[in-house]
């Protein structure tokens, strides 16, 4: 590590950040151009059709479930992961469905298992799985109960119902040289979109692992104990990672002095949720629905965390 105070020259120091960067960005890169591909083949050759039936528009704990499996496979952030549900609110899903989805269609992914099986281990790429599952169906199961007894959490009056059931569009009969063209183009979006964030993600990783002194880690964010374990969750949840970026991020800190707690803790939340996430989420489904998605992740990913602290 520099001593900034001690640093000759502040041409070196940033040869550094940029190096350590470099190292991390190698971990990173084959997993975020398959999440291109995977996201780009499910946008365009999935049927949107199935995915809305085995989601439902039901409101039952089986429709929760249901999605979040559908969306386990698909590779997407907490930004990306917007349209989508959008589409789902727009076609009269409910909003335990909703929810759910807006957990798990950008918490995790296998892209991101195997990345973070790779990386940290094991044990902590099940945690994380097993997490988010966990957390989606929570966090889905709540905002029903709370929309059937109208209490806080409603659909805005501009959503549709049909006896219940979701208004399933036909897709538009494309030629698979279509479909084609239009994965590239998806991926070319996804590219524009999230390249800027992985760059910027990947350069302040860099930087935290030269200029942060051990001890910030060490005795605020150590992930030791429960207080520990909230502050990580409350300091994560404004910031937007593109997916992988967590992963190196989390590595610097692990690194730094961070325990497996906390970093279960920050890869729980880094990529599920951020600033401009909960205010899109606001816009579409209003403030009420984006204070409950916002503090049930705080409360749900601390709650994991002090349970993976006392287990392990």
């Amino acid at each position: 590590m520099v001593d900034i105070g001690t640093a000759n020259d502040l041409g070196m120091l940033i040869v550094e950040i940029l190096l350590t960067a470099l190292d991390y960005f190698a971990d990173v890169w084959i997993y975020f151009v398959i999440g291109l591909v995977a996201g780009g083949f499910v946008s365009e050759f999935v049927p949107k059709r199935y995915l809305l039936k085995v989601m439902g528009g039901y409101r039952s704990i089986k429709a929760i479930v249901l999605t979040v499996i559908a969306l386990f496979p698909i590779p997407l952030c907490s930004i990306g992961v917007i349209p989508l549900v959008g589409g789902f609110y727009r076609m009269g899903l409910s909003m335990g469905v909703i929810m759910a989805a807006l957990v798990m269609g950008a918490g995790v992914n296998p892209v991101l298992f195997v990345l973070t099986a790779d990386v940290l281990g094991m044990r902590v790429a099940i945690t994380r799985v097993i997490g988010t599952f966990v957390l989606a169906i929570l966090i889905g199961v709540i905002a029903m109960e709370l929309e059937k007894r109208k209490i806080f959490l409603k659909l805005p009056e501009s959503s549709q119902w049909d006896g219940g059931h979701p208004l399933i569009l036909e897709p538009e009969a494309r030629t698979f040289e279509e479909k084609l063209v239009g994965m590239v183009k998806t991926i070319w979006l996804e590219i524009r979109g999230m390249a800027p964030g992985l760059i910027i993600g990947i350069f302040l990783t860099g930087a935290i692992a030269v200029l942060v002194p051990v001890t910030i880690i060490t005795e605020y964010l150590s992930g030791t104990d429960p207080v520990s374990i909230l502050l990580i969750a409350g300091f994560t949840i404004p910031w937007y990672f593109p997916p992988g970026v967590e992963v190196v991020m989390a590595q610097a800190m692990f690194e730094k002095g961070m325990t497996e707690p906390g970093i279960v803790t920050f890869l729980l939340i880094a990529t599920g949720t951020s600033l401009p996430n909960i205010l899109m989420v606001a816009g579409f489904l209003g403030k009420n629905n984006a204070i409950y998605y916002a503090i049930s992740w705080i409360l749900g990913v601390t709650a994991i965390g002090m349970i993976y602290m006392a287990l392990f």
